[in-house]
């Protein structure tokens, strides 16, 4: 990575990417399929899974940003 000012460091991105990736996969699954028996949006996607995505794509952008 460069020496970006403000950019984040490459253990912060690989511990943001993944705590996001995970939010996002845990959104997805909900949509999809509910919990415990309960919710899911019959393959709707939600508003959180809108924004979770949002994120994870956030952060993939200021990693190809830093590259």
């Amino acid at each position: 990575m460069t020496d970006t000012p403000n950019a984040p460091t490459e253990p912060d991105v690989v511990g943001e990417l993944i705590k996001l990736g995970r939010k996002l996969s845990d959104a997805v699954e909900y949509d999809v399929n509910g919990m415990n028996g309960k919710g899911g949006n019959g393959g709707l996607v939600s508003n959180e899974t809108i924004k979770a995505n949002g994120n994870f794509v956030r952060l993939l952008n200021k990693i190809g940003a830093s590259q």
